[in-house]
């Protein structure tokens, strides 16, 4: 006989999570991208992953059709900002749009990098509309034995 871990609700959450995936997509088509940064002059906010891998923080974001020179990534404090742009191009009078789904024009995301992490060596790379921003955990001081005299 073959003992199974039975879990009742697993493929309801399963579809309850694809349900919440959609309607977040549908609700930001229909009003754009609603988020703690949101101001008037950034038109849209690229996706990005925040990944820890072998003890170093990976930050993946999603800049499909942008160039490497309209991208800055800085740091001030302990806020990491990556900012730039993508413009529609219209090189052609004659084109007739049929559909829009990708966003043009400014963007910009910053957060806060975790104090166990080296703020002071990040290492950016630009690969296949994905930018990668690595930085290495800062090493614990290891305890060390102090050695007691006597007089």
């Amino acid at each position: 006989m073959r003992v199974v871990n039975w879990q009742p609700f697993q493929d309801r959450m399963n579809g309850l999570t694809t349900m919440q995936h959609q309607m977040s997509h549908m609700l930001e088509d229909v009003f754009g991208d609603r988020n703690e940064e949101s101001t008037p002059d950034i038109d849209w906010t690229p996706r990005m992953d925040i990944v820890e891998i072998d003890g170093k923080l990976e930050i993946q974001v999603e800049l499909a059709g942008i160039a490497k020179d309209n991208v800055k990534a800085e740091i001030e404090d302990n806020i990491l900002t990556i900012s730039g742009e993508k413009w529609f191009d219209e090189e052609s009078q004659n084109r007739r749009q049929h559909l829009n789904e990708r966003k043009y024009g400014k963007f910009r995301r910053a957060f806060q990098i975790p104090e166990q992490f080296n703020r002071e060596k990040i290492a950016a790379n630009f690969d296949q509309g994905v930018l990668t921003l690595t930085l290495d955990r800062i090493e614990k001081e290891k305890p060390r034995l102090i050695s007691i005299e006597s007089e």
